[in-house]
């Protein structure tokens, strides 16, 4: 799970587990492994935000993902805020198609 977080893709973490492990691990089986990250993530996501954030910043960042078989552009929207004592904080993120209006109102 860890490699998929940093960017590898499903083909190459099964190359890997094979080298490493000597198993083979099918894409589906990583893909099904990294599934197990949704609730964990979304736990994160909904977490309590506790103090004060003076400034806050939002961006996106496109990334490629795979979807009923298929690849296709998603935008990850990140929300990020500068507390009081000038630490920074990732407060949230939501992948969506667009960075419409509609899909900004849904992070905040």
């Amino acid at each position: 799970m860890e490699m998929v977080i940093n960017g590898v893709s499903t083909r190459r973490v099964s190359q890997i587990t094979e080298e490493l492990c000597g198993t083979d691990f099918s894409k589906t089986t990583v893909s099904d492994l990294c599934g197990q990250l949704d609730p964990v993530v979304k736990g994160w996501n909904n977490r309590p935000l506790r103090g004060n954030y003076p400034f806050l910043f939002v961006d996106a960042v496109y990334t490629k993902v795979r979807e009923n078989g298929r690849v296709r552009s998603c935008g990850v929207l990140i929300s990020y805020g500068i507390n009081d004592k000038g630490y920074r904080t990732i407060l949230g993120l939501k992948i969506d198609d667009s960075e419409s209006t509609d899909a900004w109102k849904k992070l905040f």
